[in-house]
This record gives C-alpha cells, structure tokens and sequence, in this order.
C-alpha cells in the first residue's frame, strides 16, 4: 500500500501523482512513480514542458507495463526489446482461435515472414484487480457477443493489438466491457457505470495531446477509440450521444486525405484502416436506416468497391460486399428523394443507376450461392448468417424495385413474394436460434445486446411498408418474441412504433377481420389470410423517420407524412416513451 495515499496534501511533483496523492520522486522528464507503474506521468505543470512528446511518453508507459506484466508472469522476453516488439498494426497473417474462453497470443514481432509471439498476457498489464476481470470479460465474452455472427478481425485482432500500444485504445476497451458485463454493487449503485465513466474519461485524456497531429498512426489511434464510444454510448442508451460520436469519427475519415490507405480491391498496404472503414460503415448503415440523415457520399468513395470475388471465402466477406452494395443503395436513395418534391418518375440518369444496382444485386446473390457455406454447411452459425444475408439482400432488392416511384407506396403491394420469403427466412432463423446457442451465453442468463444489426430492421421494414395485415403483424410478432438489441434498434420499442403505423394507416384497427394474432409464430401465412383489402394510397404513411432517445427517460420521436385529399403533403409527429408504453402528439 502506497504510505502517501492517506498523507499530507501533496503540493509538488507531477499531476498523475497529484492526483493519486502519492509521493512524486519528480524525476525528469518523466517521474519513475509514473513509469514504474506504466502510467502516463502528465508533467510538472504550465511552468514545465510536458514529461515527454506523445509518442515517446506511450512507448515508456507501455515498456514499463510489459516489466511489470514480465515480473507477474516470472517470464522472460526475448532478445529484442520491447520498444521494438509493438510494431505498427498488421493483421493480414493473424487469427484467433474461435472457442469460449481464449488464450490470446498477445504481442506480436513483426518480421519479413510472418509474426512471432510474445509470450505475454494482455490480462497482466492491468493496473487492478478489476481491470484484469474486465479483460477476461473482454476476451472470453465480448469480442465474440458484440460483433454478432459477422465477427471481424477488428475485435479480434486489431483491439488487442492495439491495446499494448495504445493506452487510448485500453481505457476504451475498459470502459466498454465494463458497460457490456453490467455489474451492480450490493448497495444498488451501478458500479459498472462509475468505472466505465472513469476508463472512458482516461481514454479521453489520453487523446487530447495526440489530437494536435495528424499522422496516420495517431489517426487510426482516435478512429478506433472513437468506434468504441460508439459501442459504449449504445450500451448505455445514450444513442444520441452515440450518433454525435459516429459523426465526428465520419467528419475524420473524410478531411484524412490520405492519412488512411482504405484498399478498394480486397489486398491493401494496411489491412487495420479498411477493418476501421467497415465498422464506421456498419454503423452508419445502422444509423441511416432509421431515416437518421443523408449517407456521407465522400465516405462511400473511398470505401465501397463494385469488385465481386467469384466465390466467397467466408460469411464475412460475403457481409462485406453486401454492406458496400447497400451503402450505394442507400446514396442513390438520397437522390431519389431530391427528386420527390420535382418529380413523380425518375430521370434516364437514376434509371441507369437502377439498373446497375439491380444488376449488382444479382450478380452478389450468384457469388453467395457458388460459396461452399451457402451450399453445404455443417456450421449452424454460417447457416443463420446466410440466412441473414438473404433477408437483408431482399429488402435491399424491394427497396431498389420500389425506388422507381418514390411518391407511391402502393407499389409495395406488388412484392408480397419477397416479403412473405423474408417472414419464411425468419422463421427458420428462429428455429435455429432457440434450438442450439449460436453466440457465447452470459453467464447471468441476461439477454445480451449485440452493437451490430441481425434481424430486427428486416423484420421492422416489413412492418411498415408490406401492407398486408396478416404479414405484418407477423413481423411484429417475431420482434416482441425476443427483448433484445441490435445496435441502435431495439426490438421491443420498434415493434410498439410499428403497430403505431398500423394504427395511422388502417381506419378499423384492432377492430379489422384480419388482425387475429392467434396464428403460431411458426406457421407461414395462409393465402385467404392474404385476401384482404390493403389501405388506399391517401391512408398510407410515408417516410417515416425515427429520433432516438438519448436517455431512458426520453421518447422517441418519430416523423412522417401523408398524402391529403387534394395531393398536398402534411408532415406529423408522434412520440413514444417506452417506459410508459404511451403514445402523444407532444412530447
């Protein structure tokens, strides 16, 4: 125990120690209390130059903490030091065994021919107790959980070398854990939250002085760091907040220039930036599926490739492809929409456009069927992502069909196959899913939240824009059947919004024939199900869009319009608050 914690007030020495209230030996440029420890020593103050440059400061706090993990672990490393092991990020060569609990080879030695391991435990670097817990957490549970089933080298390779590096990077990672495990004292207070606060106000700190370069290393430091806010800001249900984050990090990405070598082409001379862009991809998909503004295009430029493989290799390239072919559809919605207020068709240049998207959702879907795992797989988690893959690959191609005009929603009407092929896909998805456990479970039993998306906007798109009753209720049904979140969707809250648009749209309801839910969850609809009239084009809603709360206490807003009698536009709004399961005109 440190004899200066319960002391006099100490008046000198260098902040962190101040802080700590430990005595500072005052050493320069940086104090061996600080050092010693692998902590960041912050100088002496405003009179003083900082303890050392950024750089050289991480390397010093990183090299002691390698010491202290060495003493921990009684191992020795080998001839090169320490200094030289933490290369820069190369993840093409590495992977880490997919099992429940993971030894993790943490260090990796960069050489012409591969990588060599050093034999030291991430978990040991920890400064406590606690942080060696969260680390387990991290490694046994969350960099399989969070992801979902199209896990990415980026959780499990890109995080945890960074981690030894880059202090930024380890506070975040803290501070995410430490919100996904969710663990309260015996008093009730949510201990997780002040831990998390405290990890994700370090991470902070230790970005400030980086922030004044603008190297590619330091870029991809703060990039990384930011998509972990992301992730914290989410589990916290602070979407807002999370979005502010998103943005910013996008706002990076676009003024880097060439700070970040993205490869549009599969190989790329730094495989870290084009993990960091798919997962700032990912996100803003998410985000702009709610109706969250328009798609960043400068982004997708430097992202998004039209190159196919001919087969592919893995469900998560397969994911890839898919999410750069829905960033485009996205975009070219963005200038459909320009054309609603000027125009009932599209112009030839939009109807070219249509074209090649209809074409490159053809040629994905052949790929995904010539793949090995879509043919025959023996794996239940490739067989739940390929289902996934095709609901998500319909929806994009009901949405691409629909666009040709974008001021009628009875064109919906005319895709009733493909929306019944989505309700059909989720239905297996759920005999799988309830059958076998795909994902580590918990071991609280708690239900998890995943930070990426799986079924719940498919199944939230069907509710909303497939007119059939009959159909629609069934979506909604297989969202309340599961209390979970996906990212920034939550399942029960958008079933509740959905039946909220049933309600606008269909004059009658509860009230109408074909709104039994009596039906089993696991039977397709009937075709006399289907024979009812669907609402006329006046009655039906239009661009719906979705303002996420910020706080557990705020509602939802939600943003809409319809067509009147005399062909005019009215916009209306309508707020949720979940905790009371209220709807109002105000909020």
């Amino acid at each position: 125990m440190s004899s200066g914690r319960n002391g006099r007030r100490v008046k000198s020495g260098c902040r962190t120690c101040k802080i700590r209230k430990v005595k500072c030996d005052e050493c320069r440029p940086a104090c061996q209390q600080c050092v010693s420890t692998g902590r960041c020593c912050d100088g002496y103050g405003i009179w003083n130059t900082p303890a050392r440059e950024p750089s050289s400061q991480i390397n010093t706090a990183t090299e002691a903490r390698a010491k202290v993990a060495i003493s921990r672990k009684d191992q020795t490393l080998p001839k090169s030091s320490v200094a030289e092991t933490l290369a820069p990020y190369d993840v093409c060569t590495r992977t880490i065994r997919r099992q429940r609990t993971v030894q993790i080879d943490p260090i990796f030695h960069k050489r012409r021919h591969g990588f060599e391991s050093m034999p030291i435990s991430l978990v040991d670097f920890a400064d406590s107790a606690e942080e060696r817990r969260l680390l387990r957490w991290f490694y046994h549970f969350s960099i399989f959980k969070l992801p979902g089933l199209f896990t990415t080298e980026f959780w499990t390779q890109l995080l945890p070398q960074m981690s030894y590096t880059e202090p930024a990077v380890l506070q975040a990672i803290l501070a995410l854990t430490s919100a996904h495990k969710h663990v309260s004292d015996i008093s009730g207070v949510p201990e997780a939250d002040r831990f998390a606060l405290q990890a994700y106000c370090k991470a902070i700190r230790y970005l400030r002085p980086e922030s004044e370069t603008s190297r590619g290393g330091t870029l991809r430091v703060t990039l990384t760091a930011c998509i972990l806010f992301v992730c914290l800001e989410i589990f916290q249900r602070r979407q807002n907040t999370a979005i502010f984050h998103l943005t910013n990090g996008l706002n990076l990405i676009e003024q880097s220039n060439e700070a970040l070598s993205i490869s549009k082409h599969g190989a790329c001379a730094n495989s870290s930036d084009d993990l960091i862009a798919q997962m700032f991809l990912r996100l803003s998909l998410q985000v702009y599926m709610l109706g969250h503004g328009r798609t960043r295009t400068a982004f997708l430029n430097r992202v998004c490739c039209n190159t196919l493989p001919d087969h592919f290799a893995s469900t998560g390239e397969a994911r890839k492809h898919l999410d750069n072919l829905s960033a485009r559809i996205f975009s070219f919605n963005d200038q459909v929409w320009e054309t609603k207020t000027t125009t009932v068709r599209l112009g030839d240049e939009l109807w070219r456009r249509r074209a090649t998207l209809q074409d490159d959702l053809y040629s994905w879907l052949q790929v995904l069927d010539r793949s090995d795992f879509s043919k025959t797989s023996s794996n239940p988690g490739d067989s739940v992502a390929c289902m996934l893959l095709r609901t998500n690959h319909t929806m994009l191609k009901i949405i691409v069909d629909t666009s040709s005009t974008p001021n009628e929603e009875v064109v919906f009407d005319d895709h009733l196959s493909r929306f019944v092929y989505i309700i059909d896909c989720a239905i297996g998805l759920l005999r799988i899913v309830t059958s076998i456990s795909i994902l580590p479970e918990f071991p609280t039993g708690k239900p998890g939240s995943l930070v990426d998306v799986a079924w719940i906007p498919a199944l939230f798109y069907i509710a909303i824009k497939c007119r059939f009753l009959r159909v629609r209720l069934h979506a909604i049904k297989l969202l309340e059947y599961t209390n979970h979140r996906e990212g920034f969707w939550d399942s029960r809250s958008s079933a509740q919004i959905a039946r909220e648009m049933i309600r606008l749209e269909e004059r009658n309801y509860p009230d109408h024939p074909a709104a039994s839910e009596d039906f089993d969850l696991y039977s397709m609809p009937l075709q006399e199900e289907l024979a009812w009239e669907t609402p006329t084009e006046v009655q039906r809603v239009h661009d719906v869009n979705i303002k996420l709360p910020n706080d557990e206490d705020e509602s939802y807003k939600i943003s809409y319009r319809k067509r009147q009698a005399d062909g005019s536009w009215q916009g209306f709004q309508r707020y949720y608050n979940p905790n009371t399961e209220k709807w109002s005109s105000t909020q």
